[in-house]
């Protein structure tokens, strides 16, 4: 149990699952062997993390704690991870609306997988075509918007953790902000009509939405004042520069 836990724990972040489904099969034989507490936990954390990558080999976890349920009342933590599981991973196999890269991205951070590859990929998605990736997330409705709830957690722990570089000047991005709406016709100041340029403006410039907010709320433009008010609560526009800018 002690060699398979470890394994496990190795295997898995790198989504090497053929190794864990051969140890599955070699423990199952021997279960009577094992100490059932052991067992268990191992079972829960192989359930938890291929719910969502490998939900057959997640289902033949589930149907082995079946033969444990006499230990459910001294331990209902472990059951009670399981169930949160599925249910997590019914509504991630739902929402499939959200666009893949971010699906992919949540997968792997539920499932503990190796979270390196799937930001890298939904950064590139957001990057090429960042107004598209917009109007995709803006498209989400229902139960894929936890999917898009969860992927914002992610790019903020990693936000929040990384090196913090220099702030541009407030009156600097004000500037830009107004040399970008001279440039559009005098029809064209609507949020909704902008709010495609806008953004990737600002990740071409690598000025974060909450730097405008801040920047531009007290602009003598009312204009850009009005900006900065719509970019403050605008979620998917965070979440796509935030997905934009990760590998940073």
């Amino acid at each position: 149990m002690a060699l398979a836990g470890q394994r496990l724990a190795a295997a898995a972040p790198e989504g090497r699952w053929a190794k864990v489904e051969l140890d599955l099969a070699a423990l199952v034989p021997r279960a009577a062997e094992l100490d059932e507490v052991q067992w268990l936990g191992y079972l829960v954390d192989l359930a938890g993390r291929t719910a969502y990558q490998r939900p057959a080999v997640a289902a033949r976890c589930e149907a082995l704690l079946a033969g444990l349920r006499h230990l459910e009342l001294r331990h209902s933590w472990a059951f009670d991870r399981v169930d949160e599981h599925r249910a997590a991973a019914s509504v991630w196999q739902r929402a499939t609306e959200v666009p893949e890269p971010i699906r992919r991205a949540v997968a792997a951070a539920w499932g503990g997988t190796d979270l390196r590859g799937p930001l890298r990929a939904a950064s590139a998605w957001a990057s090429a075509a960042p107004d598209e990736a917009l109007k995709k997330c803006d498209q989400v409705t229902g139960e894929g918007v936890a999917i898009l709830v969860a992927f914002a957690r992610v790019l903020e722990s990693k936000h929040l953790s990384a090196p913090t570089g220099p702030e541009f000047p407030p009156g600097l991005i004000r500037g830009l902000v107004r040399g970008h709406l001279a440039n559009r016709g005098p029809h064209d100041h609507d949020y909704i009509i902008v709010r495609g340029s806008l953004i990737r403006l600002l990740i071409t410039e690598r000025i974060d939405p909450d730097e405008l907010a801040e920047a531009c709320a007290t602009d003598a433009n009312y204009l850009v004042r009005a900006i900065a008010e719509h970019t403050r609560t605008d979620g998917a526009l965070r979440l796509v520069y935030r997905a934009a800018t990760v590998s940073d």
